[in-house]
């Protein structure tokens, strides 16, 4: 969340998160996405063979006002 926070002071419009899948359980890897999600994350995508050769969920967050 400390990245999420930087993001914010330096007013970034989107703010990207890539959660590793190689190295949380099934259980871990729920807690991490519901608690993304209560700070309005969404699924982006999938890395496939990203840092360390890990695949990545990505998610985002939009951080810019949405103008219709």
């Amino acid at each position: 969340m400390d990245t999420m926070r930087d993001a914010v002071r330096a007013k970034s419009d989107i703010v990207y998160c890539d959660v590793d899948l190689s190295s949380l359980t099934t259980p871990q890897l729920d807690e991490i996405v519901d608690l993304l999600r209560m700070y309005d994350f969404f699924y982006a995508g999938l890395v496939v063979y990203g840092r360390a050769g890990h695949d990545h969920l990505r998610m985002q967050a939009v951080l810019a006002p949405l103008t219709p």
